[in-house]
This record gives C-alpha cells, structure tokens and sequence, in this order.
C-alpha cells in the first residue's frame, strides 16, 4: 500500500496551522478557509458586507447584486511551500434584473514522489484541489440585496478524491445617510459526497456577519467582520474568529489597504516570534476599466504570503 496518509498530513499542516487549535477544529477541504483575493487579504479577511465586488462571491453572493457591468477577476498568491492557490470570476448583469456569478478557485501542491512500503519508487502525482461557484445576486429593496450560490468541490491526490456540494446565501443592508453597509452571509453549507476513503470528509460551513462604514470627515473605509467556523469545539466563542481592515483613497486612482485577523494569535511562538501575525496591508491602483491589487498577509513563524489581483470592467 502506498504511503498517501502522511503526505495528505502534510499537506494540511500549513492551512490547518492558520486556525489555532482551539479555533475553528479541523476538516476537510482545509483550503476554502484561504482568503485568495488581494483585496480581501488586505483588508484582514473581513469582506461579508463589502457591496459591489465581484472578489465577494466566495464569501457573500449578495455583493454581486450591484455590479453595473461584466466584470472578471483573476487571484492568485504563492502560498507555503510553494504551493499555489488562485480563483478566476465571472458576473454578468442580466436583463430582466439581478445579477449572475461564476468562480473557479483552485489550489495545487506541486509534484510528489510516491515510494512503495519498501522505500521504491512508485511514480508521482500532482495533488490539488478546486471548486466551482455560481451565484445569483439581486436588489430585494433599493437598499437591502441577497445573494445565493451553489458550490461543488473537489480535492485529489494520486488515485484517491473526494467530493463535495454546498450551497451559501447572503444579505446586505445599506444605511446611505450614515455610508454603511451590514453583511450576514453563510457559506460551504453542505456535506462531502465521497471521501478519500471510506471517510466522508467534512466541510468548514461559516457564518459571517459584518459592517462597513465610511467616516464622514476622513477618506477612510472601515471593515469589520465575526466568522463562527463549524467544528470539534463545544464553545461559539473558540469557534470564532475577527477580522478588521481598512481602506484609505489617496486619490481615484490609488487606494492603501490595512487590516488584521485573529487567526494569526494562534500563529505567534515564544514570548516575542511571531509579532507581526495576523496583520496585512495592501493597495489598490485603478487605470481606466483595470483594477490592480495587491495584498500581503504576515503568516508570524509560518512565514508571509503575497497576493495578487487583477479585475476589469467591460
């Protein structure tokens, strides 16, 4: 038999060391708790209200309601280990109104030597995951949008895969006299089709809630975020995590970005390693119908990650 369990251990270990233990428990399909978007990244993860942002459809369909006109996105970052992790969008405004999504995220491990129980060469293999969204979004009221999607996932290594169907929903609610925005979404609500073995994996179900709100005398936006992860521990508090960010419009063509998420207190080692951990930063440059992101994530002893992102209008 071949030795696939260490290696799929191995390859867990980096996502599942952003979640403490203690936070939100581990299960299958560890890498939809990645945040992929620069944007997102920059912002610490809290995205549930943000209105208008095609980079919000893995974590509330109802942003998509108020996007004017077709619009792609490209992520991607250079994760641990030189792993790699990325998504592509589509939305489409629809004519008899609402609002139509389409994600593809991946994530792909590199090449991996296999070795019989002997310590023999037994071939190699490209382990990797994806999942493929589409979402409806639309205006309930002129000031209150919901969204839906439905998400199917898959995760293969060697011979072995497994399989997923999850569905999510969203809502965002717009105060325009006070410039805020609030965001209550779930998301990967749903359960493993097939297992690598004779286990059904689980899937990371979150719920999010969330705000936005634009200060009236300084040109900043802030944002900030609650995520409840479903998992092994008894406790909603431990399965909670915050996420805070910041956005600053130095102009109409460049935005600075800032953030932080309490994943990262799970990340610090010893009385001073680790400082940075959970904190991000970020900006934004937007040339004509081209949005250009970038987004770094301090990961603490675990090292940090680079985002990119690319989104247009047309």
């Amino acid at each position: 038999m071949k030795r696939f369990v260490p290696t799929l251990l191995f390859i867990a270990l980096p996502v599942y060391s952003l979640h403490a233990e203690g936070s939100a428990g581990q299960t299958g399909f560890e890498f939809l708790r990645i945040d992929v978007p620069a944007r997102q990244t920059a912002l610490g993860g809290a995205f549930t209200a943000m209105d208008g942002d095609l980079n919000g459809l893995a974590c509330n369909p109802a942003s998509l309601a108020v996007i004017p006109k077709r619009e792609a996105a490209f992520s991607y970052a250079d994760y641990f280990l030189d792993f790699q992790v990325g998504s592509v969008s589509f939305s489409s405004p629809l004519r008899n109104g609402g609002t139509l999504g389409l994600g593809i995220g991946y994530a792909n491990y590199g090449e991996f030597n296999w070795t019989d129980e002997d310590g023999g060469p037994a071939g190699s293999s490209t382990p990797g995951d994806v999942a493929v969204t589409l979402a409806y979004a639309a205006g309930f009221t002129r000031t209150t949008r919901l969204g839906a999607s439905v998400r199917y996932i898959r995760s293969s290594i060697q011979n072995f895969s497994a399989d997923a169907a999850v569905i999510g929903a969203g809502i965002i609610h717009v105060f325009p006299s006070q410039q805020m925005t609030v965001g209550l979404a779930v998301v990967n609500l749903g359960k493993g089709l097939n297992g690598f073995r004779d286990r059904v994996e689980k899937v990371p179900t979150s719920i999010r809630a969330g705000f936005t709100k634009r200060l009236a005398h300084l040109p900043l936006l802030l944002s900030v975020d609650a995520i409840q992860y479903t998992g092994a521990s008894e406790s909603m508090l431990d399965n909670t995590e915050f996420a805070a960010g910041g956005e600053f419009t130095f102009s109409s063509v460049l935005i600075g970005r800032f953030g932080y998420t309490t994943i990262g207190s799970g990340q610090k080692t010893g009385p001073s390693g680790g400082r940075l951990s959970g904190v991000s930063l970020g900006a934004g440059l937007t040339v004509r119908n081209f949005r250009i992101d970038y987004g770094y994530g301090n990961h603490g002893m675990l090292g940090s990650v680079n985002h990119l992102g690319v989104s247009m209008t047309y």
